[in-house]
């Protein structure tokens, strides 16, 4: 009976070995020097993606995962100020059988100052470990939490802005804004911004913060003051993310453009709204 049972476990041991789950590896995303406004590849992380084929639940799928590299490599796009440095697309399907189609993009500024490759490394910096992350769930079979990162581009004059827009469940959208002079070959920062419109930083928070009270007011119109009160906390939600650091850009008419976290009644404690300075 004991040879028996050691039989059985070095029967199951060596079964695992051969049918056990693969090592996921992932780290930070890093362009150092001229690799930033290069073509050479400054970072290749290697990251266990899980095979594309649909599947019915966790213990079914086999350990055939194949190796995915996020490769930083820069490319061209059709509009010659701006590069991409990752492009990333596929259908996936999770370990519960939902499918989704998912596109992730990084863009960069095409200069080569040490001023754009410092906004440049902070756009890899703030945007890769998203899409890293996306990853690391595929990677375990677990649902999306989001399936697109996308950009767009302005221009006023030879001020060149990068919006990146990043959505979630619940019609939530997070915002990343990144500005470049071609002109003057150095990165724009949002104090530079509010300058063009004689505004200070004190001044700026001030007036957003009056937009999102003016709305709450609006919005809540008709409630009693007993549940006006209740939605005190999330009013001060708002006002505590209500910095300079907000998502900000010159359109193409040179009109500041600011996403400012509006109050919410329901859902998120606030959301995003385009406000015009």
């Amino acid at each position: 009976m004991k040879k028996k049972s050691k039989f059985i476990i070095l029967t199951i041991i060596l079964f695992l070995c051969i049918s056990g789950g693969g090592i996921c590896f992932f780290g930070s995303a890093n362009i150092t020097g001229d690799a930033a406004n290069t073509n050479e590849v400054s970072t290749d992380v290697p990251v266990a993606v899980p095979t594309q084929e649909p599947t019915t639940k966790p213990e079914d799928i086999d350990d055939n995962s194949q190796e995915m590299t996020l490769k930083l490599e820069l490319m061209e796009t059709d509009d010659p100020q701006i590069m991409d440095i990752l492009f990333v697309s596929g259908i996936y399907t999770d370990s519960v059988n939902n499918i989704a189609s998912y596109s992730y993009k990084i863009p960069q500024f095409n200069a080569d100052s040490e001023s754009a490759k410092m906004v440049n490394q902070r756009i890899v910096d703030d945007i890769y470990p998203l899409v890293e992350g996306e990853f690391e769930l595929m990677s375990m079979g677990g649902s999306l939490i989001n399936c697109a990162i996308t950009y767009e581009v302005m221009k006023y004059g030879d001020i060149v802005a990068i919006l990146v827009s990043v959505p979630y469940d619940n019609d939530v959208m997070n915002y990343y804004a990144y500005s470049y002079d071609f002109k003057n070959d150095k990165e724009l920062r949002n104090q530079d911004l509010l300058g063009f419109r004689g505004m200070s930083e004190e001044d700026f928070v001030e007036k957003a913060c009056e937009m999102e009270l003016a709305y709450f007011k609006e919005i809540s119109e008709g409630l009693s003051e007993e549940i006006k009160e209740g939605y005190k906390d999330i009013i001060e939600e708002a006002k505590a993310v209500t910095t300079i650091d907000l998502p900000m850009y010159l359109d193409e008419e040179g009109i500041l453009n600011v996403y400012i976290p509006f109050p919410s009644l329901a859902g998120a404690s606030w959301y995003y709204y385009l406000c015009e300075f």
